[in-house]
């Protein structure tokens, strides 16, 4: 045990380091700033006992062109190394275009991935809907006799990282985000939902629109894949099916002992 706290320790105190080196490719006067978003309440004591001082002095050889220096120096980094990342072209999280879908796939895949970058774009804020969602979610399309496969991602925003334990105290769900992968992601999904293309729509919108647990209730129903759906297991076993077909090096056989009924 004590072996396991010393090595998430020094995780800790490594990963302060590369937000360091971060935050000296952005402008001197900018990077307090950035960093005192990171690191809220307690934090702020042990940040100045524990982790390094940030240099505010040194200033960088990048240029920026607009005052959110955080998301240009991002945006930056992605394009430079656009060559060597297999996802550079996002449309479902990244779109900069009207065409918000991957291009040469067949119609109703382009109508789901517009909803989905829809969906990918509403802010938690102005959505209970979003909130009960878990932490991975699997997503079945089907059109016909054909299907795909999306994850769904909920990006948890904490106030800060600094502590071992207390991570759900820290939570600000008002500023969590989705990150939707069109296939699979994860070994351990919390809860599965399964659609037809032609009611996604209506599901994004329903969604988006829940304002109550019952609301959020009679959305599972419709769709959810609860353990007591009658084919629960033969929906989780397409999943991995569809894996074997299309990342056969990745495929294997999901955990479900953190699967959540909804």
């Amino acid at each position: 045990v004590a072996h396991q706290l010393q090595t998430r320790l020094y995780f800790d105190l490594i990963r302060n380091g590369a937000e360091h080196n971060f935050l000296r490719l952005l402008p001197a006067d900018k990077r307090q700033g950035v960093l005192d978003d990171w690191y809220k309440g307690m934090a702020l004591i042990k940040a100045y006992f524990t982790y390094a001082a940030l240099d505010t002095k040194t200033q960088t050889a990048n240029v920026f062109k607009t005052d959110d220096v955080k998301n240009e120096l991002i945006n930056d980094i992605l394009t430079r190394f656009r060559a060597i990342n297999k996802d550079a072209d996002d449309p479902l999280n990244r779109c900069t275009t009207t065409d918000c879908s991957r291009v040469k796939e067949d119609k109703w895949i382009e109508h789901a991935d517009s909803i989905f970058n829809k969906l990918s774009n509403t802010p938690f804020q102005s959505s209970k809907g979003l909130k009960h969602l878990p932490e991975l979610t699997f997503f079945r399309v089907k059109n016909g006799n054909e299907r795909t496969i999306y994850s769904i991602i909920r990006n948890r925003y904490h106030t800060n990282v600094a502590f071992l334990l207390g991570d759900s105290l820290r939570y600000d769900d008002d500023k969590d985000s989705l990150t939707i992968y069109p296939g699979i992601l994860g070994s351990y999904p919390n809860f599965i939902f399964d659609v037809d293309s032609q009611d996604l729509a209506e599901f994004q919108q329903q969604l988006i629109n829940v304002d109550s647990d019952a609301d959020f209730d009679a959305l599972v129903v419709s769709w959810g894949i609860r353990r007591t759906h009658p084919q629960f297991w033969d929906i989780l076993h397409d999943f991995t099916d569809w894996q074997y077909e299309h990342e056969p090096h990745e495929a294997g056989i999901f955990d479900v002992n953190r699967y959540q009924n909804l």
